[in-house]
């Protein structure tokens, strides 16, 4: 793992903008992402990936060993070590680290499924990948960055209904990343 640069922030990324007066600061969403994942050749952990980077999905594709699209906490560790980027891991805690930091963060949906005994498969059925920087959300259900209010209000309850799951998801897993160009 490495140490964020202290001097890393949206101003000094070519891939940041400003979307209308809103103020919001976004991130040029990975441009074949939702493309690819309708040709069944991208998930939610490499278009998340690919958002917070700044990059296209399919530029960053050949990080993710084996076979199949899910992605684990393991398999975006072994991306991320591929890509050569510095990222941080935080476990099931998001770190304020303001506006500037982007993170790959891990849902998990709460439900029945969470019991002992119950079959891990039963629980990886009901996860989702986002980028997250600062208020700003990345989904690929979206194709884009919204404000993470918006998220929360109008992709969120979709996920949930399909997981079949409570209101509120858990943190998995959260990795704070970055380019080191």
């Amino acid at each position: 793992m490495n140490a964020a640069p202290s001097s890393y922030s949206l101003a000094n990324n070519s891939h940041a903008a400003v979307i209308g007066s809103s103020g919001w600061l976004s991130h040029t969403c990975p441009q074949d992402a939702y493309r690819l994942a309708e040709a069944g050749q991208c998930a939610c952990g490499q278009a998340a990936l690919a958002a917070a980077l700044g990059r296209n999905a399919g530029d960053i594709l050949h990080a993710f060993p084996g076979p199949g699209l899910w992605v684990n906490d393991k398999r975006m560790i072994v991306a991320l070590n591929t890509l050569k980027v510095g990222w941080k891991q935080h476990g099931q805690e998001i770190e304020d680290t303001g506006t500037t930091a982007m993170s790959v963060v891990w849902l998990q949906g709460i439900g029945s499924w969470m019991r002992p005994g119950v079959p891990i498969g039963a629980r990886n059925q009901r996860t989702h990948w986002i980028a997250t920087c600062g208020d700003a959300i990345y989904d690929l259900n979206a194709d884009s960055w919204l404000p993470a209010e918006v998220w929360r209000g109008q992709v969120l309850p979709d996920i949930i209904a399909q997981w079949k799951a409570q209101p509120i998801p858990a943190v998995r897993e959260t990795f704070s990343v970055w380019d080191n160009d």
